[in-house]
C-alpha cells in the first residue's frame, strides 16, 4: 500500500509508540575505553538533563555577552612567577604523559591500561574539562612543541634549520584539523581493538611523526594554528575557562591574521600559537568571556564543532535502547547493499545486545540449510548433531562451569 492511502492518524502510532518506549526508564552507558557501565538513571532523566545543559549554555553565554560597564576590569593579571612555574610543571607533565604512555604501550603492553587511559580519558575527556573549568593548558603542555623547541635548539647548535619554508595554503583553513578530529572519533569508538596499550601506542607515535614532520615542513604557527588536534579542540574549550593568555608584543597582533585587537588580544589562536613565554601572560576574567571574542571563524572551525557535537552525541546514542532498534533495522540493507566492509566498520559501533537482536532477526546458516532439506527429505529433518547456532552472548550455563 502506497503512503498516499494511509491513513494519518494510522501513521502516527509508530512514532507515538517510540516516543513512548523512549520515555520508559532504562539503564544508560557512560563512557568507557572497553564496554558500557550502566547508570542508574533512566532515559527521560538523561535526555531532560542533557536538553537542560545546553539551554543553560545559551542563557550564560547571553548574560556573559552583555557590554561591560566603562571602568569595569576585563582581567587581573596573574604573577609573572606563578606563571613561569606552572609552564615548567606543564612541560614536565605533558612530555612525561605522552611519551610515557608510548614507553608503556611498547614495553609493557596489554598488561598495562596506562596508554588508553592516558589518552582516550587523560587528553580526550580529562584536558577538555580543565579547560572549561581552568583554562586551556595545552599551549604550555604539548609535547610537540616542547619536542620541536628541542629540536631547534639541537639544529642551531649544528647551524642547521628545521623550518623548510613551506607556504601552508590558505584555502585549506581549518579542514585538516576536521580531518583528523573524524579520525580521533573513528579510532575511539569504531577501530576495532582500539583500547589495547600497542594500538594506542601505534596511533600516539603516528601522530607524534605527522606533527613533527608538519612543523618542519610548514612551521609552527601554521601547522598548530590549522592542523594540530589538541590545539584547535583545547583552544575552543579553554575560551570558557577563567584563565587566559593575554598576547603583550603589538608585533605579533599586527602580522596577525585573525584580526585581533592589540590592546585586547586574549587567547587569539594565532598569536598564542606565536608567542614567546616573554609575550604572552596569564589573567583571570569571567567565565565564557573568552567565547565572545571570537574573530575570523571560517567554515572549518563551524565543521569542527558540529563534528565534535556529532561525536559525543552518537557516543552517548548509541548506548540507549532506541539507538540499538534504530541501528539493528537500518545495518541490514546496509550490510546487504554494500558488503563485508561496511557492515563490520559498523558493526564495531554497536553495544553487544544489539548484535544479538541483528543475528536473532536474521536466519543463520544451519537454518536455512536445515529449511532446504526439509522441503526435500520431509518435515522431520534437523540439524546434525553437534551443531549449534552462532550466538555472540554466552549463556548462563555456559558461563556458570567457567566461574566455579
Amino acid at each position: 500500500m502506497s503512503s498516499r492511502c494511509m491513513n494519518p492518524r494510522k501513521s502516527l502510532l509508530p512514532a507515538l509508540a517510540a516516543a513512548a518506549v523512549s520515555l520508559l526508564p532504562s539503564p544508560v552507558a557512560a563512557h568507557a575505553i572497553d564496554g558500557g557501565f550502566p547508570l542508574p538513571v533512566p532515559l527521560w532523566l538523561y535526555l531532560a538533563g542533557a536538553a537542560a545543559a545546553v539551554a543553560a549554555s545559551f542563557v550564560v553565554v547571553a548574560i556573559a555577552n552583555r557590554r561591560p560597564r566603562p571602568g569595569t576590569r576585563r582581567g587581573a593579571p596573574i604573577h609573572p612567577a606563578i606563571g613561569a612555574v606552572a609552564r615548567l610543571i606543564l612541560r614536565v607533565v605533558g612530555l612525561a604523559w605522552w611519551y610515557g604512555a608510548i614507553g608503556v604501550g611498547i614495553f609493557v603492553g596489554d598488561i598495562s591500561p596506562l596508554p588508553a587511559v592516558a589518552l582516550w580519558v587523560g587528553i580526550w575527556i580529562a584536558l577538555p574539562i580543565v579547560s572549561a573549568v581552568f583554562g586551556n593548558p595545552w599551549p604550555s603542555m604539548s609535547p610537540f612543541r616542547t619536542t620541536f623547541a628541542a629540536l631547534e635548539w639541537l639544529a642551531e647548535r649544528g647551524s642547521m634549520r628545521l623550518d623548510s619554508g613551506l607556504r601552508y595554503p590558505a584555502r585549506l583553513a581549518r579542514w585538516p584539523a576536521v580531518l583528523l578530529l573524524g579520525a580521533a572519533i573513528w579510532a575511539e569508538l569504531i577501530l576495532p581493538e582500539g583500547g589495547r596499550a600497542a594500538t594506542v601506542a601505534g596511533l600516539m607515535i603516528g601522530y607524534t611523526l605527522l606533527t613533527l614532520v608538519g612543523m618542519s615542513a610548514f612551521g609552527t604557527v601554521a601547522w598548530l594554528r590549522n592542523v594540530e588536534l589538541f590545539e584547535v579542540l583545547l583552544g575552543w574549550y579553554g575560551r570558557i575557562g577563567p584563565i587566559g593568555r593575554r598576547s603583550v608584543a603589538a608585533e605579533l597582533c599586527a602580522e596577525c591574521s585573525e584580526g585581533c585587537d592589540a590592546g585586547n588580544c586574549v587567547d587569539c589562536p594565532e598569536c598564542a600559537v606565536g608567542a614567546r613565554d616573554s609575550e604572552r601572560r596569564a589573567e583571570l576574567r569571567p567565565w565564557f568571556r573568552g567565547l565572545t571574542k571570537v574573530r575570523g571563524a571560517a567554515w572549518s572551525d563551524a565543521a569542527f564543532v558540529v563534528l565534535l557535537l556529532v561525536g559525543v552525541t552518537y557516543d552517548g546514542l548509541r548506548e540507549t535502547p532506541v539507538a540499538v532498534l534504530l541501528l539493528s533495522a537500518v545495518l541490514t540493507p546496509i550490510n546487504a547493499a554494500f558488503g563485508l566492509t561496511l557492515a563490520t566498520f559498523l558493526l564495531v559501533t554497536r553495544p553487544s545486545c544489539c548484535c544479538c537482536t541483528r543475528r536473532s532477526l536474521r536466519p543463520s546458516r544451519w537454518s536455512r540449510s536445515s529449511r532446504a532439506r526439509s522441503r526435500t527429505t520431509g518435515p522431520r529433518s534437523r540439524r546434525p548433531p553437534g551443531r549449534m547456532p552462532p550466538r555472540c552472548c554466552p549463556s548462563p550455563r555456559a558461563t556458570s562451569w567457567r566461574t566455579t
